[in-house]
């Protein structure tokens, strides 16, 4: 892999922040409007986790037995910090707000490098506005801070300046103390587009990166071990975590390997094979430019955390891989993929042709939410179809190229 400088699209610095955080804001407010409802409390420990984070320790005092409910804290100090500033309701909304904000923003700033304001807008709307990922942001579980939490990542790895690896070390350590393993899932793909990051570019600064990651990680997690020390004086979260990490989680595995006939990781799936074939395809151009950093972004995305997930799941039960709080994890990595693929291949839009571009874009947003509503059973047969054709459309201009 050679090492190249690729500049960024060209404009106008303070415009285009300003613009970008309008785009930001509106995407946002769109899919809060469009999504105002809690999705439901779905497992027992999304009600043990909304209880904590209004009642705190009122729930622990009470309970016969230490659990381990208690240590997710960076869904618990965060949440209720909002619970008492907006009360109840408006602070799980807000924090929702947060996830989704973090989520679009991310998104946004990486393929807005790779291509124009409007075709950015667009992309980052349809890769935020997944039923599965605006459900869990409602859902008082894990995953939706998991989601939002390895999107931010994998944007901040892209970048070389301080402020960006304090950042990451902050969504280290707040990952860390929401659910381990996504930590692990987010540090992974930060690590992969990291590496990427400092052999394909002048003046990496590895050490630095480093260093400031490090720091903040622990910075951030020692400042969310005080505040669970304030909201549940008494319990001791490593010894808590320790005991819990004992549990076989095996058991929850159904033994017959059901995620083999499950249509939803078709979706990750599907993102891998069309992330190969659009690197081929610029590798076969020979050119370094903006267009195939985000072509090799999307696959090294995608290729990392399905490799994490099997990875994780030979260790820790198949459950991994059934579980549909679980599997959510996967979707943002594969709508960020995908956004990459699509702001690598998309082209200038000719200036007679952008009222054509923007029905077209509306009517496809349209059609993701209409889809993302539709209750009928899907089984692989027919949810292969959309996948397969948008794969062999993108392999056959490819080979053409």
């Amino acid at each position: 892999m050679s090492i190249t400088t690729v500049p960024d699209i060209s404009r106008q610095p303070g415009r285009d922040i300003i613009r970008g955080a309008i785009s930001i804001a509106v995407i946002t407010t769109t899919f809060l409007v469009l999504t105002p409802w809690w999705s439901g409390l779905d497992t027992p420990d999304s009600e043990f986790y909304a209880s904590l984070a209004i009642f705190t320790d009122q729930v622990t005092d009470r309970a016969p037995v230490d659990s381990y409910f208690w240590t997710r804290l960076g869904y618990i100090v965060p949440v209720h910090s909002l619970i008492q500033i907006f009360g109840t309701w408006a602070g799980f909304a807000a924090y929702k707000a947060l996830l989704l904000v973090i989520i679009t923003s991310s998104i946004f700033c990486l393929v807005r490098r790779s291509t124009g304001f409007w075709r950015a807008t667009w992309i980052t709307a349809a890769a935020s506005c997944s039923s599965v990922v605006l459900a869990y942001l409602g859902n008082p579980y894990i995953t939706g801070s998991v989601m939002a939490g390895t999107v931010a990542l994998a944007a901040l790895a892209t970048f070389s300046k301080i402020p960006a690896h304090i950042g990451s070390g902050f969504i280290l350590g707040w990952l860390a103390m929401v659910y381990p393993g996504g930590a692990l899932l987010g540090g992974t793909v930060w690590v992969a587009l990291t590496i990427y990051r400092t052999r394909t570019t002048t003046n990496p600064h590895p050490v630095i990166t480093l260093a400031g990651t490090a720091g903040a990680t622990v910075a951030s997690f020692a400042l969310f071990w005080l505040a669970g020390r304030t909201l549940f004086p008494g319990l001791d979260w490593l010894s808590t975590y320790v005991e819990a990490s004992q549990f076989d989680y095996s058991r929850y595995s159904s033994g017959e390997h059901v995620w083999l006939r499950d249509i939803s990781l078709l979706v990750p799936l599907a993102t891998l094979a069309m992330s190969v074939v659009n690197v081929i395809h610029f590798r076969r151009r020979l050119t370094q430019d903006s267009n195939r950093r985000a072509a090799e972004w999307a696959l090294i995305v995608s290729l990392t955390s399905i490799s994490f997930f099997f990875t994780y799941a030979f260790f820790f039960g198949e459950h991994f891989l059934e579980a549909p709080p679980s599997q959510a994890m996967m979707w943002p990595p594969a709508m960020l993929a995908a956004a990459l693929v699509g702001a690598s291949r998309m082209q200038a839009i000719e200036s007679n042709r952008k009222v054509l571009s923007v029905v077209v874009a509306l009517m496809s947003l349209a059609a993701i939410v209409v889809a993302g509503k539709d209750h009928d059973e899907v089984r692989a047969p027919r949810g292969l179809q959309p996948g397969g054709s948008v794969d062999h459309a993108l392999a056959a201009r490819a080979v053409d190229r």
